[in-house]
């Protein structure tokens, strides 16, 4: 047998608390297969997969470990869920693949494998951001004054950008402690603008006794109303979206702690509503129409559905042949969940349409996939049937010691435009 790369889980499964036991496991699997025995290496991924089947890297092992174990289904069913998490993954091993490559599915395989690498461009640009030490994170529209709000992380500030792309502060960096700018949302019925933000390395004037706060101002002055901050025993949180329903009730999810949090309309303060503890990695989230449910996005694990009166969370399983990993915004659309997949390769922009019960993913659209003009997309904005998302925000853009890189080695950021079905 061929060595393979040996791809370390280790900072993928870090914030798993069984990390260790699967890091164990996963680390006799490849010693079993250094050795050539290939039936304790097939065994030992296979309790991997049975701790954690959501990584691509122990889906990709444990299929080449049922192809060499002659465990032709299985083989194929693993590698193609790898591949469509990530689609470089190599297929092109004639000794540890050989069983499969004998099959009449292998061709199969392998064209599913270059459909998901092939770019797909639907979007156009609709602008672009000229600060290229901004790092935009996430963007709000109000199409009344037809004006966008950009969070920024490193700049720890909120700039509007008008229909002529003239950019100018909403509020200034630091503004009463803002950090990094994770979500934004307007409120037009209060005339109010909400705010998340959470220290980060990467922002201007680092500290590290600052800490999370939720903000709510004046949409029209751009005043402070009022700040939310965490208690300490969230002194750890990091807020990755903030959303509103419709009583302009306001709800965040924090991946730190894996929790979704709330301002309590009667006492007016910030506090836990629902602790996902099988969670990994919470990001993006969104009301169902009728708000019965909201959507979550688990960076680690996909697509999850928390009904909100009953606390129950459950997986959105997805048959169609597409993954659900690597989710960043999600935005909810006639039975339908937009979602930015920066976690997989290529970087994508998928309509997954539901069933009925919300609970299933039934087919899906490809937005944009592999386009050249992609950094890391992160987050959108739903204006009608029109979706707007950053393209590439700046997340590479920093050094090894989080400090930003000169303007001259970085790209405007650029917001890409969809009409959505």
């Amino acid at each position: 047998m061929k060595i393979f790369l040996l791809v370390a889980i280790s900072l993928i499964t870090s914030r798993l608390s069984f990390s260790q036991d699967l890091q164990k496991v996963y680390n006799e699997a490849v010693e079993a297969y250094k050795r050539r025995d290939s039936v304790t290496f097939y065994l030992r991924m296979q309790e991997a997969y049975n701790i954690f089947p959501y990584n691509e890297t122990i889906l990709y092992k444990l299929g080449i470990a049922a192809a060499l174990n002659q465990k032709i289904p299985e083989g194929f069913e693993y590698l193609q869920k790898a591949i469509l998490i990530n689609s470089d993954l190599k297929l092109d091993d004639e000794n540890d693949l050989s069983s499969l490559q004998q099959s009449k599915e292998w061709q199969r395989l392998i064209a599913l494998q270059k459909s998901w690498q092939e770019p797909i461009s639907n979007s156009t640009i609709a602008f672009t951001i000229k600060d290229r030490q901004l790092h935009p994170e996430v963007i709000e529209f109000d199409a009344t004054e037809e004006l966008f709000y950009v969070g920024s992380i490193h700049k720890r500030k909120i700039v509007k950008i008008d229909k002529h792309n003239f950019a100018q502060d909403f509020c200034i960096s630091g503004f009463e402690g803002m950090t990094s700018v994770f979500g934004i949302k307007i409120d037009k019925n209060r005339n109010l603008l909400w705010a998340c933000s959470s220290p980060l390395k990467e922002m201007i004037d680092f500290d590290s006794t600052d800490r999370s706060a939720v903000f709510k101002l004046d949409l029209s002055s751009g005043k402070l109303i009022k700040r939310y901050e965490v208690s300490k025993q969230l002194d750890d949180a990091t807020f990755q979206d903030l959303i509103l329903d419709m009583n302009g009730n306001v709800y965040l999810s924090e991946s730190n702690n894996n929790q979704i949090l709330t301002i309590n309309s009667k006492n007016d303060e910030l506090e836990p509503m629902f602790k996902a503890s099988s969670l990994v990695e919470i990001q993006g989230i969104s009301f169902s129409k009728d708000e019965k449910y909201i959507f979550i996005a688990d960076y680690e694990k996909g697509l999850f559905r928390l009904e909100v009166a009953t606390k129950i969370l459950d997986e959105v399983v997805a048959d169609a042949a597409a993954s659900t990993r690597g989710i960043d915004g999600i935005y909810y659309f006639n039975n339908s969940i937009l979602a930015v997949q920066n976690g997989t390769t290529p970087a994508r922009v998928v309509q997954f349409y539901l069933n009925a019960r919300q609970n299933n993913i039934k087919s899906f659209r490809i937005i944009d996939k592999n386009r050249p003009d992609f950094g890391e997309p992160t987050t959108g904005v739903l204006n009608g049937k029109v979706f707007y998302y950053i393209a590439n925000s700046q997340w590479s853009g920093y050094d090894a010691n989080h400090q930003i890189l000169p303007s001259e080695y970085l790209k405007d950021a650029i917001v890409l435009k969809s009409n959505v079905e």
